[in-house]
């Protein structure tokens, strides 16, 4: 909330209040002629010299708050006595050692701190570090300067952005982003005090095993905020997890612990850093809360459902998937051969469909349900098919179910952008009506989703725009691609599905529709990621896109792949991780020492019990071919 206030033609002339979670901050910039660094103190024997003026803040407005006075400003002694009386800290502007000093005697029992650009001294704990800065502006001076520090609880760091001189005007302006506490503010010393950002933390819930994270991003435009990163502690100041992402528009994200749980007393550190047009701020704004990890049990139905199994085979893999079926027929339910993309038209075109009559057969003869997926990544084509060519593309897939007398069809329409929400509720709506009428299936494969909220840095609009409970209401089957939780660009090494974090997908599918259509789709496959040199990063963004070039060298490996790289590598040795439920593998192939994790047997049996206790559908893999389960 930004409250602004009009004060009567004193010293002081603007006011704002700021409020955020339990704190308020009032901030009074002084904004009268410089009177020479002259301070006038309070004397109980001086009087006005006409008429006795009011205090310009009131005890109320001022308890506890924060003053800015720039440049050296006189205060008047009323003002000087309401300060003395309600106020706790005052910040000074760039002042004089003079005009420092003879604050810093009129209040002595205020927290009094400074910013500025000529401090070549400390004063309450407030010290200059560099941060280089260019402009291409001449007539604008880049200053590299931030003053950082403690005083008395309040944590200040305070970037100065630029210096404007004039040549008619002997005071300089400056610009600043200052973060008090867990909020960052502009400040110009030529306009009112403008808070830009407030990033308290609103929630931090974690009954199901991942913890999401929401915080504000109030921006108004102007600071942006460009990365982040967080840790969680515990109470001797270990850190038990971090990440962050470099790239981070988004007001949340979550995470899956890799501890054992319950823990209590445990601190929860955020950092955002922000951006001021294109500049970018080195030191962060930090928020830290109080956190406990308490788990909420996993439900057991009094009869286990039989979990249905069914598999992705691509059109690149046939060959391996058609004899992973051969080698298990009865194992499957269905399979679902990606064989199918859109064009903008709406028409469907076939991809590589090499060995497509033998996987038909083979499924026929053992009575497992053929239903092939249409695949589609490009948010572009969605929206003219939706919006110019729904129909067509209706017919189209009618006519590519009922001709082949496919089972049905399954859509992984993974991009699609949030103002085509409606338009893609309405096409599934219509076609699952049209497929009902020739008793065939519509399934929807959807990204991994948790909440409601945007916590989602990966496709947001997707996220937004796929709404579970409308979808769920008209699909017979709804798959969720439960992997990747730890990308092929992460920095560091990862579970790329962690059972919590399947947990709490489950969880909120099934508040969302019937836990008879929802279906979790496992990975079997794994990231080989060079193995970091740093692996304590507290503080840092150890999530960040590999921009150096080492997301090059990260490697996909298959399930064959991953038993190759054993038999092969100089050195290979793995550990089942009992927290995230997956297989850890540190090896060295080709002279480089990777890290994966992957799911083998007993990870996904793991699943299937987790399945099974929440009564959903089944499980879905990407993708069979040479895996060992």
């Amino acid at each position: 909330m930004e409250i602004k206030k009009i004060l009567k033609p004193l010293a002081v002339t603007t006011l704002l209040a700021v409020a955020v979670v339990g704190i308020t901050f009032i901030f009074i910039r002084i904004t009268t002629k410089d009177k020479g660094g002259e301070l006038i103190l309070p004397n109980t024997s001086q009087t006005t010299s006409d008429k006795a003026v009011e205090p310009t803040v009131s005890e109320k407005e001022i308890l506890g708050k924060f003053i800015i006075i720039p440049n050296n400003f006189a205060l008047s002694p009323e003002e000087i006595a309401v300060i003395q009386k309600h106020a706790k800290t005052i910040i000074l502007d760039n002042p004089s050692e003079d005009y420092a000093t003879s604050v810093t005697q009129s209040f002595p029992n205020l927290i009094v701190s400074r910013i500025g650009e000529n401090l070549e001294y400390t004063f309450c704990n407030i010290s200059s570090v560099a941060m280089t800065t260019q402009s291409a502006d001449p007539s604008v001076e880049i200053l590299p300067y931030i003053a950082k520090g403690n005083c008395g609880g309040l944590h200040i760091i305070a970037n100065l952005l630029k210096t404007s001189c004039s040549l008619s005007n002997s005071l300089c302006q400056r610009e600043y982003l200052i973060n008090l506490n867990s909020e960052a503010y502009y400040y110009n010393t030529s306009s009112p005090l403008l808070a830009l950002a407030k990033a308290p933390l609103l929630s931090l819930d974690s009954p199901y095993g991942t913890v999401i994270l929401d915080w504000t991003d109030n921006t108004e435009g102007i600071l942006h905020q460009n990365s982040y990163s967080f840790e969680v502690l515990n109470t001797k100041g270990s850190r038990l997890y971090a990440s962050g992402k470099v790239t981070a528009a988004n007001t949340g994200d979550y995470f899956s612990p890799f501890f054992i749980v319950p823990v209590d007393g445990l601190t929860f550190k955020l950092r955002l850093w922000l951006q001021y047009g294109t500049v970018k701020f080195k030191e962060p704004l930090i928020i830290s809360t109080a956190y406990s990890f308490q788990k909420v049990p996993t439900p057991t139905l009094s009869v286990a459902p039989a979990i249905r199994l069914s598999s992705w085979i691509p059109d690149w893999g046939m060959q391996d998937g058609i004899d992973s079926v051969k080698a298990n027929p009865r194992k499957w339910d269905t399979i679902s051969p990606v064989w199918f993309v859109p064009n903008n038209n709406g028409l469907i075109e076939h991809k590589d469909t090499t060995n497509s009559s033998t996987l038909t057969k083979l499924l026929q003869s053992n009575n497992i349900k053929n239903i092939p997926t249409i695949s589609l990544f490009d948010a572009d084509v969605l929206k003219e098919i939706l919006r110019k060519n729904k129909t067509k593309h209706i017919n189209e897939i009618l006519k590519l179910v009922t001709s082949n007398n496919y089972d049905g069809i399954d859509l992984d329409y993974e991009s699609t952008y949030e103002d085509d929400a409606a338009l893609l509720l309405e096409f599934l709506t219509e076609l699952s009506v049209k497929l009902h009428e020739q008793c065939k299936v519509l399934i929807f494969t959807a990204a991994p989703k948790i909440d409601d909220r945007e916590i989602y840095a990966f496709l947001p609009q997707t996220h937004k725009a796929q709404d579970w409970k409308a979808i769920g209401a008209v699909v017979d089957e709804f798959r969720i691609m439960a992997y990747d939780y730890t990308g092929q660009t992460s920095l560091q090494p990862g579970p790329l599905s962690p059972i919590d974090w399947n947990e709490t997908i489950i969880r909120y599918a099934i508040s969302k529709m019937p836990a008879e259509k929802v279906v979790l789709a496992l990975p079997l496959y794994s990231h080989g990621w060079p193995k970091p040199k740093i692996t304590n990063l507290a503080g840092k963004n150890n999530d960040k896109s590999l921009s150096s070039g080492l997301a090059k060298n990260t490697i996909s490996l298959q399930h064959d792949s991953i038993a190759y790289v054993k038999s092969h590598s100089a050195y290979y040795r793995e550990k089942y991780d009992p927290v995230v439920k997956e297989v850890r593998a540190e090896f060295k192939y080709n002279g480089v020492e990777r890290v994966m994790y992957y799911l083998d047997k007993k990870a996904v049996n793991e699943r299937i019990t987790l399945a099974e206790k929440y009564g959903i559908k089944g499980v879905c893999f990407w993708r069979i071919g040479g895996e060992s389960l």
